[in-house]
């Protein structure tokens, strides 16, 4: 309850004051999908093993001609995914100290399944691209992304989590987050593209990134270039 409660008062706050004042709906202007995985890179799979990000974006509506208009996107993100230790299957009570890799008995981290649903608004002003956002996670048991790994490995034959690593799972949370957002892009051409960005996160991860990514052989976007969460990766608005 209380999840669904603070996913309201956050689409009240995308709606309002300019959800009263709208003369039309607000449209939806498309979809984006990425789908990452450890394994696709050398393999292996650990760490940040895999996720799974979707996202809808909305136009704003028209504004009435008594209050300012700013051209903004709305979008509404999906999130899901899953931290697991080097070696899922590990257990300590084995009799030998270490595998191939070197490791140790002890697991390097603890396993997480996170899912999180966002309502972040983008809009650019004075040059600058802004991402403001809240983001409300749920982590632990109560995901089901344990379940759904062990299934899918058991298909592929691949290693799944051990009774140790279930056990010491992080257990159920609830999270509220938020991200702010401010980059600068650049064209340096038709199909070339710069964009220093810097980044604050709150919530799952208290983090700050600052950086620059770069675009090549791409269509610089009318809006803005947008960092997907925690992977890094941009995708044009």
């Amino acid at each position: 309850m209380v999840f669904l409660k603070l996913l309201l008062v956050g689409l009240c706050f995308f709606a309002l004051p300019q959800g009263i004042q709208a003369k039309e709906k607000a449209k939806l202007l498309g979809y984006g999908l990425l789908f990452t995985n450890d394994f696709f890179g050398d393999g292996r799979d650990r760490w940040r093993t895999g996720s799974l990000v979707s996202s809808r974006v909305f136009d704003s509506p028209k504004m009435s001609r008594t209050l300012p208009r700013r051209e903004a996107l709305n979008e509404l993100r999906l999130f899901s995914q899953i931290i697991a230790p080097s070696d899922l299957s590990r257990n300590p009570d084995r009799s030998h100290a270490r595998d191939e890799t070197g490791l140790t008995e002890d697991i390097d981290r603890d396993y997480v399944g996170h899912l999180s649903i966002g309502l972040h608004r983008h809009f650019q002003a004075g040059g600058l691209a802004y991402n403001f956002g809240v983001d409300a996670s749920l982590l632990g048991p109560q995901t089901g992304l344990m379940g759904l790994q062990q299934k899918v490995h058991s298909e592929i034959d691949q290693p799944f989590p051990s009774d140790f690593v279930k056990n010491t799972q992080v257990s159920n949370q609830f999270i509220l987050g938020t991200l702010t957002e401010v980059a600068r892009p650049i064209a340096l051409s038709p199909s070339t593209n710069i964009r220093s960005f810097v980044e604050v996160q709150t919530g799952v991860e208290d983090l700050i990134r600052i950086g620059v990514d770069a675009g090549f052989l791409v269509i610089c976007p009318k809006h803005s270039l947008q960092e997907r969460p925690f992977q890094g990766s941009v995708i044009a608005l």
